[in-house]
């Protein structure tokens, strides 16, 4: 069973699937598959998904604002998906906060409080993810 295809190379997590849509209408277009997932705990993979290479990755999953949380959490949905040997890949934060988490994330991530070694950060501010979806 664990030698079964885990479908996409391309992660998806955002707690509002109507923001991410047209994100998600654009890679099926072009025929690029995807794993979509809300951040919820109880819907992340039993199983971590090997070779990923691109990675949305919404930051804001409560009205919590304070920093530490909130990259803890992504930490922590980082680990759950991506599997030990997953290899490099493009982390895009996809947040409606700016460059407001960014340094600690980076921190974090540098600090390999998580798995897989990343091959780049790109923040998207809210502006930018609007227009790249319209």
């Amino acid at each position: 069973m664990n030698n079964l295809p885990n479908g996409g190379k391309v992660v998806i997590v955002d707690d509002s699937f109507q923001e991410i849509l047209p994100l998600i209408n654009i890679l099926n277009k072009n025929c690029v598959p995807i794993s979509y997932y809300t951040g919820r705990n109880s819907e992340l993979p039993i199983i971590p998904l090997k070779g990923v290479r691109l990675f949305f990755l919404d930051l804001r999953f409560s009205p919590n604002v304070d920093a530490k949380t909130i990259v803890s959490n992504a930490c922590n949905i980082l680990k759950s998906i991506l599997g030990e040997n997953n290899g490099p890949y493009i982390l895009v934060v996809w947040s409606s906060t700016g460059n407001e988490y960014k340094y600690e994330l980076e921190q974090a991530l540098d600090n390999k409080k998580y798995r897989p070694e990343y091959l780049s950060l790109i923040h998207i501010s809210e502006p930018t993810r609007l227009a790249l979806i319209s």
